[in-house]
């Protein structure tokens, strides 16, 4: 395989400085690695591995930075966020991905157009502000469906029609859904302020000169919005969950209470027929012309004095 295939974006910048973006989905760029990288040995179980975590290693010849960002590609799915692995020195900036990133992408396009960093560490640090910034298009998408679920308990609110079983079911499934993909999301953020804030107390005196901190501060408080209001919208689908349960919950309670009504007024006078119907002689009333009339009123007003019980025990 030719390196070209490799390669997704082979950029110069600054001063004699250099940006390759690597397909990390290709086995072959251990070779490649091994020839840019010092002391690669070392980097490659991080660099190339599945599940590599989020954080840093700093070594003599460079720092290695392994970033996540939302999957905003043609048919991805953005909360499974892509891992964007980083290695740099001073004059060599390498990145790479399984999938391509929006983050990645906008950089590319502002050095092409020539507004370019002005050192290696400047792209990096740009690319993790990107990278948080690129999470707003799915915070307003958790919002929106958040809003939505809302809007449909309160418009539907007493309506048996609106909040029927099949509904509520659905609409719960719909809100633990929508906190899993929040939860997803959380969990990919929250590592990356922790590799932010150890950065900054750890960070080289070179590293520490404007424009670096500057960014590095501004991606992390991007970061800790976005983390702020994942929060938030954890704490909504809680509280959701919870409503549409106890929606469900009165609904049970009702056809429970209508059951026992039921029950409470048919029970008695059950009893009284059967007693009555029961094929034995001494029967009273059994030869009186009014007696089937006197007891069907009598049962009439039995069920009605339950009835009327039973509603003011509700």
């Amino acid at each position: 395989m030719s390196t070209s295939e490799l390669v997704r974006h082979d950029l110069q910048f600054g001063d004699g400085c250099r940006w390759l973006d690597l397909d990390l989905a290709h086995c072959e760029l251990d070779a490649l690695l091994q020839d840019l990288i010092p002391d690669w040995p070392l980097l490659r179980s991080n660099f190339l591995s599945e599940g590599a975590p989020v954080g840093y290693l700093e070594h003599e010849g460079g720092l290695y930075l392994a970033f996540r960002g939302a999957d905003l590609n043609p048919g991805g799915t953005p909360e499974n966020m892509v891992a964007v692995r980083a290695w740099f020195n001073d004059k060599l900036v390498i990145t790479a991905s399984r999938r391509a990133t929006r983050s990645v992408g906008d950089l590319v396009e502002r050095i092409e157009q020539g507004n370019a960093p002005e050192d290696a560490p400047s792209v990096l640090f740009g690319l993790a502000k990107r990278l948080a910034f690129h999470l707003s298009p799915l915070q307003k998408e958790f919002e929106s469906e958040l809003d939505g679920f809302e809007d449909a308990l309160l418009d539907g609110h007493g309506d048996d029609n609106v909040h029927s079983d099949r509904k509520l079911s659905s609409l719960r499934r719909a809100v633990l859904l929508l906190r899993r993909r929040v939860l997803s999301v959380r969990r990919g953020v929250l590592p990356q302020i922790e590799l932010l804030d150890d950065l900054e107390e750890d960070m080289p005196a070179p590293l520490r000169e404007e424009p670096h901190e500057h960014l590095l501060q501004e991606a992390r408080q991007r970061f800790s919005r976005h983390l702020e209001d994942l929060d938030g919208k954890r704490d909504r689908t809680v509280l959701l969950a919870e409503e549409v349960a106890g929606l469900q919950e009165e609904r049970t309670n009702r056809r429970t209470y209508v059951f026992t009504v039921v029950a409470g007024v048919f029970l008695p006078l059950g009893f009284v027929t059967g007693l009555l119907g029961i094929n034995v002689g001494g029967m009273p009333g059994a030869d009186h012309p009014m007696a089937f009339w006197w007891v069907t009123l009598g049962l009439a007003a039995m069920g009605v004095a339950l009835w009327l019980r039973l509603r003011d025990t509700r």
